[in-house]
């Protein structure tokens, strides 16, 4: 069976569904779930002038992957809320590439992604991209 399941979010409901589906699948097999996001990360000097804009006691909460880390964040409650350890990981660039990679480093036995961009006839979709280059199984949630 799948004993360690990877799945990517980018946050959005549409991704929600996956994570969900991944949740669901993980619990049946009791095994850490990886959750994956890859993110743009904030230019230092948009970060500088945003960070002198708040408090100085709330400085330090703004980071170049702040926002990746709060989808992961919720990721993994959600795991946790259904008895599911998760483990999360932020990547700078491709999301596509960020979900391979780590299902190569994790030796994951299985990739979920969510649909949405799978209608696209061209590369260029995660999952389209995923379900092409992946030298695993994948699941394509249907999220639309």
């Amino acid at each position: 069976m799948f004993e360690r399941i990877l799945v990517g979010t980018d946050g959005s409901a549409t991704a929600d569904k996956a994570v969900a589906r991944a949740i669901e699948l993980a619990s049946t097999t009791g095994d850490a779930l990886h959750i994956v996001t890859a993110y743009r990360p904030v230019p230092i000097g948009k970060l500088e002038a945003d960070r002198a804009m708040l408090p100085a006691e709330f400085r330090w909460a703004l980071s170049a992957d702040g926002d990746a880390q709060a989808i992961l964040q919720a990721a993994a409650l959600a795991a946790q809320k259904a008895g599911i350890t998760a483990e999360t990981h932020a990547l700078e660039g491709d999301p596509a590439a960020a979900i391979l990679n780590t299902a190569e480093q994790v030796d994951a036995h299985l990739i979920v992604v969510g649909s949405r961009g799978i209608e696209r006839r061209i590369r260029g979709s995660v999952p389209n991209t995923v379900t092409q280059d992946a030298n695993r199984d994948v699941l394509v949630v249907h999220t639309a």
